[in-house]
């Protein structure tokens, strides 16, 4: 579900109403947690993760919460290691279905 900005408006009836706006972030599964230290992909590396089929906003949230900030840091721990020790923290076995899309992208960009 999309987050609310202020001024949205929803139409109920014949009348619109204004919407009450939150702006805390929603709850995460385990694994997740905000407070976190989050470690950041530049963006030129954000991007090229987001290229790559079966990796979108959420999969690159997670691994920068698991302390990457690197495809080479990503290559250096190997996509298999990866994907457990991240579908094992946060509770999400489907994080398994990135194992694909993380060991592509490793090998298309070994220097």
């Amino acid at each position: 579900m999309p987050m609310l900005t202020p001024g949205i408006y929803v139409a109920t009836g014949a009348s619109r109403q204004a919407v009450a706006v939150s702006t805390a972030a929603p709850a995460g599964r385990a694994g997740d947690e905000a407070s976190a230290p989050v470690a950041r992909f530049c963006p030129a590396e954000r991007q090229r993760l987001l290229l790559e089929r079966g990796i979108g906003p959420t999969t690159v949230s997670r691994l920068e919460r698991a302390g990457f900030s690197s495809i080479a840091a990503l290559r250096q721990a190997g996509a298999h290691r990866v994907v457990d020790a991240i579908a094992e923290a946060s509770e999400v076995p489907g994080w398994k279905n990135r194992l694909r899309a993380l060991d592509r992208l490793i090998h298309e960009t070994e220097a």
